[in-house]
């Protein structure tokens, strides 16, 4: 039976315990079906009260982590129990995947680290604050000034003084696929037609069907997207509007140079091209080169979002608007959600000004380079070459050997319990290339990621073919 052996000492009783849990089941001593010591035994044992532990035990099934059986007990949960065990790239659980808790390396999102309990002291402080009646009424669709001057000096102080907007150009979202709907509603009709990178992140694509709009994948080389290949794209499909992700690109992890970002501006500026630029990886490139933002103004619409530099269930996201479009986004969004919660904004707000967003945010990058680390150590000669150390991120791009397509990876992945996204979900017009690509946040700690990539790569090797080197043009 479960119980751990040492508690960390600092904070509630009910968090130290879960934090054990968490550990035990991300270092494997304990697995799906394990049972947790009685509750009662287990407040004997540790010297709590018992409700102390009825409450651990109650949370820790609230994030999927155990199960409650009458008359049986507390049980480790399997994948069958967790809300995010059927989440698989765009959603769709792949058939006849292997029983037991899967390694997932399929779902971009960072490891948590402490905003549970971060967020948890904020909404405690919340609380008691007098701000908390105003939290509770409407706001303005916009977003509350001070929220929309946080974020403002959250993003100047994110490109390092590159990008400058104003608070009166921030219009608040729930979360960057919000953004991005938002957007497009503005700007598009049924039967037009969006440039996108030729891979790309798949949830415009569920954006773009809504919408009744067409994407037109746009190839791409070593330093991202292509300018040549964007000028025929635009002659032949008349398009005005791009989707780009400049810096650490979904799914290839590219970051476009600067010199690259200016010869796409200039074609955006003579076509009359607007740019929808997505920057939620930012974080993790704080020198970065100059946004699109930055270089096009007038012209790009800059999306960003809390959900990577913080945490994905705060759905709290952003869109910087070219001054004179402002208002046809505050359309939008009253149009369709009236308000982003102001009370998550607030939280997110006071973790900007009071830095605990850039510490959460530092966080996360150091354990972004500890698992590229990882990563390059076991597939460094599979690498798309965008990899290194130098460079913290939580996808990579993988090459396949040409004895391997992707339909094989997959349903092999599968069976070795190991959850990969498809490369058609990431793939716009052209067939999917011969690649795939890894997510290295959902593992649950760097020893489950370094066993889901070490079982991966047990599947290159017996393909007995050497890494294929990184294609000039995708």
């Amino acid at each position: 039976m479960w119980s751990p052996k040492q508690l960390d000492s600092d904070g509630p009783r009910f968090l130290a315990i879960l934090r054990a849990l968490e550990r035990d089941i991300a270092d494997g001593k304990a697995i799906a079906g394990d049972r947790l010591l009685p509750q009662r035994e287990l407040a004997y044992r540790l010297g709590l009260s018992v409700g102390t532990v009825v409450r651990a035990y109650a949370v820790a099934e609230q994030r999927g982590l155990v199960v409650g059986k009458v008359g049986r007990g507390t049980f480790i949960a399997g994948p069958e129990h967790s809300d995010e065990g059927g989440f698989f790239g765009d959603g769709a659980r792949p058939p006849g995947f292997a029983t037991g808790a899967p390694i997932d390396l399929s779902l971009n999102v960072p490891p948590l680290g402490r905003q549970a309990e971060v967020l948890g002291a904020a909404l405690r402080a919340l609380g008691s604050s007098p701000e908390l009646a105003e939290l509770l009424r409407y706001s303005p669709h916009r977003g509350i000034v001070r929220h929309r001057t946080a974020v403002a000096d959250w993003v100047a102080r994110g490109t390092a003084g590159q990008f400058k907007p104003t608070p009166e150009q921030v219009v608040i979202c729930n979360g960057a696929q919000h953004a991005m709907a938002t957007v497009i509603a503005s700007l598009a009709t049924p039967g037009d037609v969006i440039l996108t990178e030729a891979l790309t992140y798949a949830g415009i694509k569920a954006i773009a069907g809504n919408a009744r709009v067409s994407l037109h994948g746009v190839e791409m080389d070593a330093d991202g997207l292509s300018p040549e290949a964007l000028d025929a794209a635009c002659e032949r499909s008349g398009a005005r509007l791009l989707y780009t992700i400049p810096t650490l690109h979904n799914p290839t992890g590219t970051t476009m140079p600067a010199a690259r970002r200016q010869a796409i501006a200039a074609i955006a500026r003579r076509r009359g091209l607007t740019i929808m630029e997505d920057d939620v990886y930012g974080f993790l490139m704080p020198d970065a080169p100059p946004p699109f933002a930055a270089l096009l103004p007038a012209q790009t619409y800059y999306l960003g979002s809390f959900s990577k530099c913080l945490a994905p269930g705060l759905r709290v996201g952003f869109v910087i608007a070219p001054s004179h479009a402002v208002e046809r986004i505050v359309a939008g969004i009253r149009a369709t959600n009236w308000m982003t919660t102001p009370i998550l904004v607030e939280a997110v707000a006071r973790w900007i000004v009071d830095g605990t967003a850039e510490l959460l945010a530092a966080e996360k990058r150091g354990e972004a380079s500890v698992r590229c680390r990882i990563a390059k150590e076991i597939f460094g000669a599979w690498l798309s070459g965008n990899v290194n150390e130098n460079t913290p991120a939580f996808h990579i791009w993988l090459r396949l050997p040409d004895a391997l397509t992707t339909a094989d990876i997959v349903a092999r992945a599968t069976a070795l319990g190991i959850a990969v996204t498809p490369p058609e979900a990431v793939t716009v017009g052209s067939p999917a290339m011969h690649g795939i690509r890894i997510c290295l946040g959902a593992a649950h700690g760097p020893a489950q990621l370094r066993e889901g990539l070490g079982r991966l790569r047990g599947l290159f090797e017996t393909s007995d073919q050497a890494p294929m080197p990184m294609p000039s043009v995708i």
